[in-house]
């Protein structure tokens, strides 16, 4: 590949990692490192239906890591769809954020290859 073609794939790729980073300084707050998961909860009242199949909910849930444990919050049901909203932008900036790593690899590999069709040795 010659030293023309390198620079523009080498360009082509800033180009794309300046529209991420931007996209990236855009993000809108909150954002919300967790997960959304829904359950259907079974009461411990005798008799109840939900222990024939008919349980309870569903109702959602914030799951998320601390300290190495898994933990769940309760999302009340008027909050739900902003706290989707916030967990999906922040599911949004971390992959942003792996192809920006993607791109800079890719950036770094060209540069070498740049580099060595650049310099000359000395003899």
């Amino acid at each position: 590949m010659n030293i023309s073609i390198r620079r523009q794939k080498i360009r082509s790729i800033l180009d794309q990692r300046l529209s991420l980073e931007n996209k990236l300084l855009g993000a809108r707050p909150p954002l919300i490192a967790a997960s959304l998961v829904m359950y259907h909860n079974v009461c411990g009242k005798p008799g109840c239906a939900c222990k024939s199949g008919h349980t309870h909910g569903p109702y959602a849930y914030l799951s998320f890591k601390e300290n190495g444990k898994t933990r769940l919050k309760v999302v009340r049901q008027e909050h739900r769809a902003d706290t989707a909203a916030a967990v999906g932008r922040y599911r949004d900036f971390q992959r942003a954020l792996q192809q920006i790593r993607r791109l800079n690899r890719q950036a770094e590999v060209l540069f070498k290859a740049l580099r060595a069709g650049l310099v000359r040795r000395v003899k």
